[in-house]
C-alpha cells in the first residue's frame, strides 16, 4: 500500500514538471515542452502536436521519438518512422474556450488500455498544452502589432520615411538630415517672406 501511495506521488510530481515546463512564450518551445513531456508521462514511443494557425494559415506538426529530437513542418508531411507503422494512437483535442487549438496525438508501442487516472491526466496536461499554445500564439500576435505600431508611428505611410514625429523625438538631429540644408531652407523661407510677406509662406513644406 505504501508504495502504492509513494508511486502516485512520484507520478503527480512527475506531472507537476512537465505542466510546468509547459510555461514558454515562443510556440516551438510549448509545443516540443508538450510533446516531450507526454513522452515522460504516458507510455509511447512517439508524440506529436497538431497546432492550428490562428490566422486561418496551414497548420504545423512538431513530433519527437522517444530518444530522439523534435521536428518540425508544416501538413501534410512525410511521416517520422514511428508514425509509418500500424501501431495504435491515443488523441487528445486541444481546445480553449471550445475553440480548437490544435491536437496531441500518442503513438503507442502496443494496444493499451488507459486506466481512470491516466485518462484524467491525459485531459489536464492536454488542457495545459492547449492553453500555453493559445499564449504563445496571442503573444506572437501582440508582439508583431507592437512592432508594426512603432514602425507606424515614425514613419510616413506613404513613402516610408521617417516622419516630423521621429526627427522631433530625437536629440541628435543630424542623425537625419543635413544641418546645411536646414539653414539654406530657412535662408530660402527669409526670402520669400521678405519679398512677399508671410502670408504666403506654405509652413507644412
Amino acid at each position: 500500500y505504501r508504495l502504492r501511495i509513494d508511486d502516485e506521488r512520484w507520478t503527480w510530481q512527475l506531472f507537476s514538471d512537465a505542466t510546468r515546463e509547459l510555461n514558454r512564450l515562443d510556440e516551438r518551445d510549448a509545443a516540443a515542452a508538450g510533446i516531450t513531456g507526454a513522452l515522460r508521462l504516458f507510455p509511447a514511443m512517439a508524440a506529436e502536436v497538431v497546432v492550428n494557425d490562428l490566422g486561418g494559415g496551414d497548420s504545423r506538426v512538431y513530433s519527437v521519438e522517444r530518444g530522439g529530437a523534435v521536428t518540425e513542418g508544416p501538413l501534410p508531411r512525410q511521416l517520422p518512422g514511428a508514425w509509418r507503422r500500424p501501431l495504435p494512437v491515443e488523441p487528445r483535442p486541444l481546445l480553449v474556450g471550445g475553440e480548437p487549438v490544435g491536437e496531441l496525438r500518442l503513438r503507442l508501442a502496443r494496444p493499451v488500455r488507459f486506466n481512470r487516472r491516466d485518462r484524467h491526466m491525459l485531459a489536464a496536461f492536454g488542457d495545459a498544452l492547449a492553453a500555453a499554445l493559445h499564449d504563445a500564439a496571442t503573444h506572437d500576435e501582440l508582439r508583431s502589432i507592437t512592432e508594426r505600431s512603432s514602425y507606424d508611428a515614425v514613419h510616413d505611410p506613404l513613402t516610408g520615411a521617417v516622419n516630423r514625429a521621429a526627427l522631433l523625438a530625437d536629440r541628435d538631429l543630424e542623425t537625419y538630415v543635413d544641418r546645411d540644408l536646414i539653414g539654406a531652407e530657412i535662408a530660402y523661407t527669409r526670402r520669400i517672406a521678405a519679398k512677399y510677406g508671410w502670408p504666403v509662406i506654405d509652413v507644412t513644406r
